[in-house]
């Protein structure tokens, strides 16, 4: 009994390193693509700001023009040309006309700083937007891409994103020619947190949208076996014992594995057809 109580806990330990390892490749990926992101933006940033000074020297030699003008003696306006919106005016010694903006006169540079914030918030905003288009299309691009090497899979209900990163449900051959088939629920990883007794009928979606109705609706009761050990039961919507698990160490073990298999028969969307 020690042994296979050393065992369990073994096995436990494995499962538990598996799961953490898996996380922290989840983990390094995301920081990998928001590297590759800020990078991109960064030059984005560099290269608009380049831009924008190009602009703001513009705009003073324009500024420094019209302060020439504003000095040199200019005759009285009229009323039609104070509500001009643009003016010609040929200064002494000057061969060049000077335009005379109303903005200039209002505002200068300050205005024309202003708006060139204004479009570069714009800008901003757009190439964010464009770039969570592209990463989305980038989620459904690889979720196809992970689909298309199982051609056998059964999609669940209404979906139109299935991803084995959800977890998955599987219809697997057992070794009993009475009942020749299991239906398996696993992780990511492809590991197995639950699975059905031989079963002489092919399970099917059905199926699955029953499992998942009973992680929903149903619950789970924990006890103590007669062996000492902790099992517990999932029970449906009307408190039929739906199954019974194998006994775990301690309660922490059971909860644990009761947790996986409610989780992932929530979440997983999609069924792979192994018999085929």
């Amino acid at each position: 009994k020690a042994q296979e109580e050393a065992d369990a806990q073994a096995k436990a330990e494995a499962e538990a390193k598996a799961e953490e390892e898996a996380r922290l490749q989840a983990e390094k990926e995301a920081e990998e693509a928001a590297e590759a992101e800020r990078l991109a933006k960064e030059a984005e940033e560099a290269a608009e700001a380049e831009r924008l000074a190009k602009e703001a020297e513009e705009k003073a030699k324009v500024e420094e023009a019209a302060k020439v003008e504003e000095e040199a003696p200019a005759p009285t306006p009229s009323s039609s040309e104070k509500i001009s919106v643009i003016s010609f005016e040929t200064l002494k010694g000057k061969k060049k006309p000077i335009v005379k903006m109303a903005a200039m006169q209002q505002g200068g540079v300050a205005a024309a700083k202003a708006e060139a914030l204004k479009q570069k918030s714009e800008i901003d905003a757009q190439r964010k937007e464009e770039a969570q288009e592209r990463a989305a299309k980038r989620k459904i691009e690889k979720e196809q891409e992970a689909l298309s090497r199982l051609p056998n899979a059964i999609l669940i209900g209404n979906t139109k994103k299935p991803s084995p990163e959800l977890g998955k449900f599987e219809i697997v051959a057992s070794k009993d020619p009475e009942k020749p088939f299991k239906f398996v629920l696993k992780t990511e990883a492809d590991k197995v947190v639950f699975e059905t007794s031989p079963m002489k009928t092919k399970p099917n979606e059905l199926t699955a949208v029953m499992f998942k109705d009973i992680m929903q609706k149903g619950s789970f009761t924990f006890t103590r076996s007669l062996s000492g050990g902790i099992i517990f039961k999932i029970l449906d919507a009307r408190q039929r014992v739906f199954y019974t698990s194998r006994s775990y160490l301690s309660i922490q073990d059971a909860q644990r594995a009761a947790a996986l298999i409610k989780k992932y028969g929530l979440s997983a969307n999609y069924i792979d057809d192994t018999t085929i």
